[in-house]
């Protein structure tokens, strides 16, 4: 029988005294991990769903921030013509209006502004964009990451976990995972003892509201049970937004300084 194990490397501490860990037990361990941050296709669906609208509100906010941006720079062009104007005037003689001073002084503020609002202008859907792609892959990952791990080659596993995180260790054979801040979201959020398991099956969630009160009637059961998809369904609202957020915040702060710098 054919055993594989892990050490260490020893590249950072050649003293490091870490034991082998069987390939299988480690394998499992990650496992073990992405059980926490696995999530069904119903859920996946409902959250890409969640993230599509919460996207069509920010796209309504950025048109805004755009046209404001596109202010500034029409004005800021003006501000430019209007120096070169001044400087060039038979009535600067001598720099009676401006001196050279001045002149370079306020024409290389003015240029470094115009500078910041192009690229904003030719950054800001192409950033609002990359927040809904990075969302929508994060909870794929989550939906399949577990599947994909189990059948998956040595290549597989390790994009798989690269994915996850960069910082990776063991201690007294116990792998510790450093996860990135999207899928500590989803670990997180899930860990609160609700189960997705269960909830009524993806069909009964289209039922309209006469139904509900007649099944509520009927099957006191039932209606518990539309609550759970209610609850379930402002769980994964929840984490979608916080995901989505995160994004947000990471690829829309040069945007930000950008609007706060004109």
């Amino acid at each position: 029988m054919h055993y594989t194990y892990y050490h260490c490397t020893k590249s950072k501490d050649p003293h490091c005294r870490e034991k082998t860990i069987e390939a299988k037990e480690l394998d499992r361990q990650i496992d073990a991990y992405l059980a926490r941050i696995h999530i069904s296709e119903r859920f996946k669906s409902w959250a890409i769903k969640y993230l599509h609208e919460l996207h069509a509100r920010e796209m309504a906010s950025r048109n805004e921030v755009l046209q404001s941006q596109q202010k500034s720079y029409k004005d800021c062009l003006r501000r430019l013509d209007g120096l070169l104007k001044l400087k060039t005037s038979p009535d600067n003689e001598g720099g009676a209006l401006i001196s050279d001073e001045e002149y370079g002084r306020s024409r290389m503020e003015l240029l470094k502004t115009k500078a910041r609002l192009e690229e904003a202008l030719g950054d800001t859907g192409n950033r609002v964009q990359r927040w809904l792609e990075l969302s929508e892959q994060t909870f794929e990952f989550a939906s399949t990451a577990r599947e994909r791990f189990e059948k998956g080659d040595a290549k597989v596993k390790k994009e798989i976990l690269v994915a996850i995180g960069s910082n990776l260790t063991l201690r007294d054979k116990r792998l510790i995972i450093e996860a990135k801040k999207p899928f500590f979201i989803i670990e997180t959020s899930l860990a609160d003892g609700t189960s997705e398991t269960e909830s009524i099956e993806p069909e009964t969630t289209g039922t309209t509201q006469g139904q509900k009160a007649s099944l509520g009637a009927l099957c006191p059961r039932g209606l518990g049970d539309l609550n759970d998809v209610r609850t379930w369904q402002r769980k994964m609202q929840r984490i979608a937004a916080l995901v989505y957020t995160h994004f947000r915040r990471e690829f829309g702060e040069m945007n930000t300084r950008v609007v706060s710098n004109n």
